[in-house]
């Protein structure tokens, strides 16, 4: 028995010590996810405001930008490997912000300076509010990893379905229909990729910062273009 005690208080210590490590690595982790995504969306907004100021002209329509978006995304999906093969991974994410800046300018062109630091707070405020519940709201309150997905998936196809809708019509309630579900679907997997980049589904994706970040690059440009259209439309009104 005495020496038994010895060795179960070493692997308790042992156990201690690891959790703790573990601990630091995951606190490492999200600070370098949170990190990325900052630099992601200060390269994307001084781009924005700089196409602004100079007035470049758009050499493409939207779509083909969404398109380009959604092609690059699908290769991450089906293909999980390139999520961790430089240079692939970086090529990928650099062609994805670039055609969210570029779609993003057809939203901010007309607007107003007050205009574009309003909607900045008020979408820096929702996603700050949509992490927070999914860091800190009971698990029962946040939905769980299944509803996300089929609830997101559904409402992708809707949005794909009105996009169509968009692209024959060019009407403006169209465009604000198209966004809708789509917006849905952000408010929905913000606090799911809150819950999975904090580890509360019992994994720690350390080696996903990237794609963390380039998933919360790719929400807050989804709120912050669906705001600017309700902007839009109120203002139209």
């Amino acid at each position: 028995m005495s020496e038994a005690s010895p060795s179960r208080a070493s692997q308790g210590e042992n156990r201690t010590e690891e959790n703790r490590q573990i601990a630091l690595l995951h606190k490492a982790f999200v600070a370098k996810v949170y990190s990325l995504t900052l630099g992601l969306l200060a390269v994307t907004l001084v781009q924005c405001l700089v196409f602004r100021w100079i007035r470049i002209k758009q050499p493409l329509p939207i779509f083909i930008w969404v398109v380009f978006i959604l092609v690059a995304l699908s290769m991450l999906n089906c293909f999980p490997r390139t999520r961790y093969t430089f240079p692939v991974n970086w090529l990928l994410l650099f062609v994805i912000i670039e055609c969210a800046t570029m779609a993003m300018m057809y939203f901010i062109q007309n607007m107003s300076t007050m205009e574009f630091g309003l909607l900045l707070l008020v979408t820096t405020v929702l996603m700050a509010f949509l992490h927070i519940c999914g860091v800190f709201a009971p698990r029962p309150y946040v939905p769980e990893e299944t509803c996300s997905i089929c609830t997101s998936f559904l409402m992708l196809v809707v949005g794909a379905v009105l996009f169509v809708i968009v692209l024959l019509t060019d009407h403006p309630n169209f465009l604000l229909l198209f966004f809708l579900p789509i917006i849905i679907m952000t408010i929905i997997l913000v606090p799911y990729h809150a819950e999975a980049m904090h580890g509360r589904w019992q994994i720690l994706p350390f080696r996903s910062a990237l794609i963390y970040s380039l998933e919360m690059h790719l929400d807050f440009i989804v709120l912050f273009l669906a705001g600017s259209l309700v902007l839009q439309y109120v203002l139209m009104k």
